[in-house]
């Protein structure tokens, strides 16, 4: 069922509260049966209603009052210096002459398109790059545990062929393998949540997109201006490197120096760049013409079988006991008769 239809089905009108709506102010946005017409104009006669049927609401342009003339409406803008006019502004010539003017209801519709584009453009391809990001520092976050236990390990296992004498060296090292685990974890951390700030930020922005989609004010729509260029941009990818622990060969006399060291966090940025994801294309359009390259006259009445066992060889067979093998330019190779090559 048509959604228009579907909210008629269960929308009451706003004044008497019972009446299934059947009308709508496009002025005032008030839902409106039939009865409650007269009452909702003789409300206020100072107001222009602009009475549609419900299914048409929002349809009606309300453009700005002029300030210069307050019972006009402006319906036209100056494309130089973006000042709306009425129609007696533009009879009075008081603007400069010089300057190009432009239909507001132009200017909303064009505005109307970007914010369509703008709002696919974030739903389809920002959006889901974003969410691309959340998941590989997700991911990087729940395998830290099994890097840095691996480093663990390679720590614990050289700390076996030390003994006692280089335990108190060990557990320094242990306390720099936690410190930088903390450190990196913190870092990951730190910049995942950037991006789902970010992440909320661009809801905010298709949320607000969504609504000015629905609007017919003038004003808010024709001040819109597009922030996707600036939304492209990702943000730079942070890559830790793993620290890495260099054992030495142990003597008692330079236990601390030849304990080993652990590289420190090592933070890198690497600018992303956005690529727009392909959207999926049906077979049917990836399938061109097909083209004719060699004709092969096989000698067959009428041709049974075709195989080919190489990219040079296509053997072919007929209503006969033979089979007969063609190269790509159709010339015959060799054939098979009652099992004799021939």
């Amino acid at each position: 069922m048509d959604t228009d239809y579907r909210a008629q089905d269960v929308a009451r009108c706003d004044l008497c509260k019972v009446a299934i709506v059947q009308s709508y102010c496009d002025f005032c946005h008030v839902n409106l049966c039939k009865p409650c017409i007269g009452e909702h104009i003789s409300d206020d006669y100072s107001t222009k209603h602009i009475i549609v049927p419900f299914q048409q609401r929002k349809s009606t342009l309300i453009y700005p009052k002029c300030e210069k003339h307050p019972n006009k409406t402006c319906k036209f803008q100056c494309k130089d210096c973006f000042v709306p006019f009425c129609s007696h502004c533009l009879a009075s010539k008081e603007h400069n002459k010089d300057h190009e003017l432009s239909k507001l209801e132009e200017v909303f519709n064009q505005k109307k398109d970007q914010i369509q584009k703008d709002r696919e453009e974030i739903k389809l391809h920002f959006l889901s790059a974003y969410e691309d990001i959340a998941t590989e520092l997700e991911n990087k976050i729940a395998s830290l545990d099994v890097d840095y236990n691996i480093l663990t390990m390679e720590l614990s296992k050289h700390r076996e062929e030390l003994h006692r004498e280089i335990d108190n060296v060990i557990n320094q090292r242990q306390k720099e393998i936690d410190e930088n685990k903390v450190k990196h974890l913190f870092i990951l951390k730190k910049h995942l949540e950037e991006i789902k700030h970010l992440q909320s930020l661009m809801q905010e922005t298709l949320h607000d997109l969504i609504e000015k989609k629905d609007s017919n004010e003038v004003n808010p729509i024709i001040q819109y201006s597009s922030k996707n260029q600036e939304l492209s941009k990702l943000p730079p990818e942070v890559n830790v490197s793993m620290p890495k622990f260099i054992p030495q060969q142990i003597e008692k006399e330079e236990l601390c120096s030849l304990i080993g060291k652990l590289t420190p966090l090592s933070t890198t940025l690497e600018e992303r760049v956005f690529t727009r994801k392909k959207l999926n294309t049906s077979a049917n359009e990836l399938l061109d013409e097909p083209e004719v390259l060699n004709i092969i006259k096989t000698g067959y009445k009428v041709l049974h079988d075709v195989a080919c066992l190489n990219k040079e060889e296509i053997w072919t067979s007929g209503g006969t006991a033979d089979i007969k093998c063609f190269n790509t330019q159709g010339q015959s190779k060799l054939s098979q008769v009652n099992g004799l090559l021939i």
